[in-house]
């Protein structure tokens, strides 16, 4: 017969058993979930770096698409301003010339107008002498008439005698 303290011991000895048992499986649970989490983390962590490296990859591809686009841009854009400023340096040649026309221009029409005026002055002149040579013919032509007058008279005078 068995002692109770032997039953207990023998209980005991069970529930160690028991609990070793449940500690072992519940510890090798806990290793697996974790051994699983860990796995599972890298391979989600590898699936996300994988993702993002894809990501990236078309994010450049975007990018490099847009530079070159924008390469070709500022290819055509850049003839346009060589054009412009070839365009913009012959019309600045034209302006100097046009100025240069322009200036001897107004030195011609400053030469024309002092020269107006000079004739002016001198239509003026030739008109004082010209009025003043009317006002000496008309008293020469009255003088005329006075002597063409006093030597009818004197022919007249004269004739009948």
């Amino acid at each position: 017969m068995k002692t109770p303290a032997t039953r207990a011991g023998a209980i005991l000895k069970k529930t160690m058993k028991r609990m070793k048992e449940l500690v072992i499986t519940t510890l090798f649970s806990v290793i697996t979930g974790l051994a699983g989490w860990i796995a599972g983390r890298r391979k989600n962590v590898a699936q996300t770096r994988t993702i993002e490296l894809d990501n990236i990859e078309k994010a450049v591809e975007i990018w490099r698409q847009l530079a070159e686009s924008y390469a070709e841009k500022l290819q055509v854009m850049q003839a346009d301003i060589n054009k412009i400023s070839i365009e913009n340096y012959q019309l600045r040649q034209s302006v100097d010339q046009i100025g240069g026309e322009n200036d001897k221009l107004k030195r011609s029409m400053n030469q024309l107008g002092d020269e107006n005026n000079k004739l002016k002055s001198e239509i003026d002149n030739l008109r004082k002498k010209i009025v003043a040579l009317s006002s000496d013919s008309k008293r020469i032509d009255k003088k005329l008439e006075e002597y063409s007058q006093s030597n009818t008279r004197d022919n007249d005078i004269t004739n009948k005698n």
